[in-house]
């Protein structure tokens, strides 16, 4: 289950600092990307959803699970597992 209070708070970025050596570039690389792809990915997930596509809708999910790992929300990680 996601938990929408966290959307209130900042963002876990220790697990991109760990990956990157702490390297601001790559950090804003990786936010600036996690920006970018993310609402396509829910597009798409949304739209598989809508059509009853199941491969798709495990697809979809799939693709954005690590995303949420990045920026620590181990939450909606989980929660696209279960999808």
């Amino acid at each position: 289950m996601i938990d929408s209070q966290k959307n209130n708070e900042p963002l876990d970025l220790s697990y991109l600092k760990d990956m990157s050596g702490d390297s601001a570039e790559f950090i804003i690389e990786m936010l600036d990307m996690f920006k970018a792809q993310t609402p396509i990915y829910m597009t798409e997930l949304e739209q598989a959803l809508a059509d009853k596509d199941w491969s798709k809708v495990s697809a979809a999910a799939h693709k954005i699970k690590p995303t949420f790992s990045y920026v620590g929300r181990e939450d909606a990680k989980d929660h696209m597992q279960k999808i």
